[in-house]
């Protein structure tokens, strides 16, 4: 299965430093960085081969290709406005959403925002 990263703006951007920051890549969560983090829960679910990240962000594909060199990473070109439908509405641009993803059996790939904090319940959760 495939995990794609979709870029999209949140209001944590502003304490970043940096264009090819983002935060998935510098807060930590439970230890992990963020991006870290959300990969382990994925790769524990789901039978993860590659992972698809915005080039905007290079730092954050480092962080994976070290932590996790069995997997496969793909850097791609995305625009914010091609997630946004499922994030954002016009009265609150910058609003943090609870975004619920069903994972089918069938599906070949799924996609978040890169600076999601993933949730999956599953018996192997890791925190």
């Amino acid at each position: 299965m495939k995990l794609i990263f979709r870029n999209m703006q949140h209001h944590l951007d502003s304490l970043v430093d940096g264009k090819e920051e983002c935060p998935a890549s510098s807060l930590k969560v439970f230890n992990y960085l963020l991006i870290v983090r959300n990969v382990m829960i994925a790769q524990n679910i789901l039978d993860l081969d590659t992972v698809s990240i915005p080039d905007k962000f290079p730092n954050a594909c480092k962080l994976i290709q070290d932590n996790f060199p069995a997997i496969n990473i793909k850097e791609f070109y995305d625009s914010e406005e091609s997630f946004e439908k499922y994030s954002r509405n016009e009265c609150e641009p910058h609003s943090n959403y609870r975004l619920s993803i069903p994972i089918v059996d069938d599906n070949d790939s799924i996609e978040v925002p890169i600076n999601s904090d993933a949730r999956l319940i599953s018996p192997k959760f890791i925190p």
